[in-house]
């Protein structure tokens, strides 16, 4: 691979959210995105990202639903269904990306060479790579784009 830098890669038009978004408004934009994460930006700084497995935490967001995940830990005899769940209309208004994301997520600035963003989605298991100028997200990476760069070096594409 050569030195060239996810600024040339990157994607500058990504989906994001704000931390403010309520549950149900961010089940609709992974629907219509089709992505499996997006990026959390408060006046585009980023904040957190937030994945398909987090929103998957809802369903554990009450004490009652939660005291009965952690009790299945020690304990197989005791079970919970999904279907289960206290989630209801209102919660899906009440709860927010904020609650759900993961915070400081890794992330990378424009001169970082693909290379090293190749290796570090590899390792952390991501989705994509958010690239930032200070705080502020300018674009994100994705395996995908990598794989297209690649292949436009081999003269695939």
């Amino acid at each position: 691979m050569g030195k060239e830098t996810v600024e040339k890669i990157m994607r500058r038009d990504f989906p994001r959210v704000s931390p403010y978004t309520p549950l149900r408004e961010l089940i609709l934009r992974f629907r219509e995105s089709g992505c499996r994460a997006l990026p959390v930006v408060d006046e585009d700084r980023l904040v957190g990202v937030i994945s398909l497995k987090d929103l998957y935490k809802a369903f554990f967001y009450t004490e009652q639903a939660f005291f009965a995940k952690v009790m299945r830990l020690y304990r197989e005899d005791i079970e919970y269904d999904i279907f289960d769940t206290p989630l209801t209309p209102e919660m899906a208004f009440l709860i927010s990306a904020e609650d759900l994301m993961e915070f400081n997520p890794i992330r990378v600035d424009p001169d970082c060479e693909v290379k090293e963003a190749f290796r570090l989605i590899n390792v952390h298991e991501l989705s994509f790579l958010p690239v930032v100028e200070g705080e502020k997200l300018v674009g994100v990476v994705t395996p995908f784009d990598i794989m297209l760069y690649v292949l436009g070096l081999k003269g695939v594409l």
